[in-house]
């Protein structure tokens, strides 16, 4: 896995897992929705890891049309392919 991985804290796995699981049930997580859950942290915090994310290549923000100023938080490419990585190894554990 690239070098991004190793630099994501257990805080950060957290809440990558949340915006993760919520984008496969076909939802999207706005940064509002997520600096307002408290089990992820202060507002600030949430945003600071939000922005991290970002700069590692993990999570994109999106602006709706609607409105500029809304942003949802989306996994990235990188964290999609670790995702699948390990769904793939679960996997092959889960046969032995």
């Amino acid at each position: 896995m690239p070098k991004q991985v190793d630099k994501v804290s257990p805080d950060h796995w957290a809440l990558l897992n949340h915006v993760a699981g919520t984008w496969h049930e076909g939802h999207a997580c706005s940064v509002r929705q997520l600096m307002s859950d408290s089990s992820y942290g202060s507002p600030a915090t949430i945003h600071k890891r939000i922005h991290q994310l970002v700069a590692l290549g993990l999570v994109t923000l999106e602006a709706q049309a609607a409105d500029s100023r809304k942003r949802l938080v989306v996994p990235a490419k990188l964290a999609m392919t670790y995702f699948a990585t390990v769904a793939k190894v679960l996997r092959k554990t889960a046969a032995r």
